[in-house]
């Protein structure tokens, strides 16, 4: 899966003007003041209000799945893609993701990103408003892991010896035989053969990795999990 960061050349347009920002962007910040504002104390007096982000992309004729990543969207949200409701949001500090398949077109697409965030007091402390984190377009082909897919934890250890799990959630586009291949550091390197199902398939590894170190903030070592799909 390939990513491509959306941070800048995005619309911003809020009571009918229209200007260029960057993303991250907190559209909160100059809202006006007032005492009777209703995000009160905690929200610092800020007036609530709606805006809207726009941008455009150009899909990749190689990719078969384009999905557009939203790491925080602070405000109840609804994304559109030339037009077409591709997905809704209700929590900004969790990140999500829309599928923008059936909306594309060849050449240029469209994304417009409707932000309200009047449905107050929503939170103990200042939020912000807005496309608050970054954006993401991902692209991928019929069969591929999913984004956050991979899950890797200890179920036990003793001394030097730890025995893992890696799960692996990968989408394919129809039933067929794959290659896994799970790389855990410089300790393990595991090749499975499995069969996927059409759309989410959940994939299981487990092993034994000798010569470990526990992690203590004396020792911080960390390992890193890479898994390959090949189809």
């Amino acid at each position: 899966m390939k990513k491509q960061q959306f941070l800048k050349q995005w619309k911003f347009t809020q009571n009918g003007s229209t200007y260029d920002v960057t993303v991250p962007h907190d559209y909160m910040l100059a809202a006006k003041r007032t005492p009777d504002s209703a995000t009160g104390a905690d929200g610092g007096y800020f007036n609530p209000s709606r805006a809207a982000y726009e941008t455009t992309f150009t899909a990749d004729p190689s990719a078969a799945h384009h999905i557009l990543h939203f790491d925080g969207v602070m405000g109840l949200c609804e994304v559109y893609v030339n037009g077409n409701l591709a997905g809704r949001h209700s929590y900004g500090y969790t990140p999500f993701f829309c599928t923008a398949d059936d909306f594309l077109t060849e050449g240029e697409n469209h994304v417009r990103v409707n932000v309200d965030m009047t449905a107050q007091p929503c939170s103990r402390w200042y939020t912000g408003s807005g496309l608050f984190r970054a954006v993401e377009v991902l692209t991928a082909g019929e069969d591929y892991i999913a984004p956050y897919g991979i899950f890797a934890k200890t179920l036990r250890m003793n001394g030097d010896e730890a025995y893992v799990s890696v799960e692996t959630t990968v989408i394919a586009e129809r039933p067929k035989t794959a290659e896994l291949t799970v790389r855990i550091g410089g300790f393990a390197v595991l090749t499975r053969r499995v069969w996927l199902n059409k759309g989410e398939n959940t994939i299981p590894v487990k092993t034994m990795l000798h010569g470990i170190t526990a992690w203590t903030p004396e020792t911080p070592e960390m390992v890193d999990v890479t898994v390959t799909l090949t189809t």
